[in-house]
């Protein structure tokens, strides 16, 4: 499941979604996921979640949910 930074945001994704959109209407805010149990950083990803992230994502305003999936060569879980 997601987790939000708060030490990077401390309001939450909702208020700097909220804060993008008002400021420049154009831009887009896009939520980041792995498509595996972690990302390539270590920190928790959407296996068995999806669905729920990314109605979190709509949730807190994020116009695209981005999960990509890669495969590396020799098998196992793809990193972010």
């Amino acid at each position: 499941m997601c987790s939000g930074r708060l030490c990077r945001w401390p309001q939450g994704i909702k208020a700097l979604g909220d804060y993008l959109h008002a400021k420049t209407p154009k831009l887009q805010l896009g939520c980041y996921t792995s498509p595996w149990t972690k990302n390539c950083c270590g920190e928790p990803g959407s296996l068995g979640f999806e669905a729920v992230d990314m109605e979190y994502f709509a949730h807190v305003g994020c116009d695209h949910g981005i999960s990509p999936f890669r495969l590396w060569v020799g098998g196992g879980e793809g990193r972010g």
